[in-house]
């Protein structure tokens, strides 16, 4: 048998013995202790307290010190969960208050620019003088390239916006259809000959009057008109501002 074996089988004998001592001197005279039950309740606390006084309290000291640390770690996990609880509504606060303050901060952009747009075309370019970095000083050659861009913009726009009709797009004509797909006016090789002539037909006086023959025309007569407004547009800024840069 092992060293530590040995020892501890020891050891639990001297226990024994001393607990069986302590039995005997305190139950030394007594009668009837294998019949009288008061008797044996008697004998039984007696072993309990000599185990107890040889022993000592081990028992109760292992079973309070892990009492102790479960109430240490339920109390731990206790202020972790109000901690959490804490925490959270101010992280979703947080968020709340970054979604309104984003929104709030794009309506009074959104309203800023309404207001602007409905002035007129003056007080308009005023305003977004404003806005420029004065820092830098507006030559004739710079104004020039950027009225040369800004009109070239108004084009593409105008382009994007002229066949389009109460937000459908409206049918092409066919000078349209000739400048931009010529590739669907060839002949086949089987085609007819024939040259026709063009007749006009006036389907109203009012269309007559104006000298519109076709759709296409009057398409083409608005469109016409549009680019001369734009361009007297152009040139009314053009002149004002060479007038105040004089």
């Amino acid at each position: 048998m092992p060293p530590k074996k040995q020892e501890a089988t020891k050891k639990g004998k001297t226990v024994e013995k001393e607990k069986q001592k302590i039995v005997e001197d305190k139950t030394f005279g007594l009668k009837n202790k294998n019949k009288s039950k008061k008797v044996q309740n008697y004998v039984q606390q007696v072993k309990k307290q000599a185990a107890q006084k040889v022993e000592g309290n081990k028992p109760r000291r292992k079973e309070e010190e892990e009492q102790k640390k479960m109430s240490k770690k339920a109390l731990l996990e206790a202020r972790a969960a109000e901690l959490g609880l804490i925490m959270k509504p101010v992280k979703e606060k947080d968020k709340t208050e970054e979604a309104s303050e984003e929104e709030k901060r794009r309506q009074e952009e959104e309203l800023e620019r309404q207001r602007i747009a409905n002035l007129p075309i003056e007080e308009q370019i005023e305003e977004h003088r404003k806005k420029l970095d004065t820092s830098k000083k507006v030559t004739e050659e710079i104004f020039r390239k950027w009225l040369q861009k800004r009109a070239e913009q108004l084009g593409e726009k105008k382009k994007k916006t002229s066949f389009t009709k109460g937000g459908k797009a409206a049918p092409l004509t066919g000078r349209e259809l000739f400048t931009k797909q010529k590739e669907l006016f060839v002949d086949d090789e089987d085609a007819d000959t024939v040259k026709y002539e063009r007749q006009l037909v006036y389907e109203d006086s009012d269309e007559e009057e104006n000298g519109y023959a076709t759709e296409g025309e009057k398409n083409d007569k608005e469109e016409e008109q549009r680019q001369t407004e734009e361009k007297d547009e152009i040139q009314q800024l053009t002149d004002n501002l060479n007038t105040q840069l004089i």
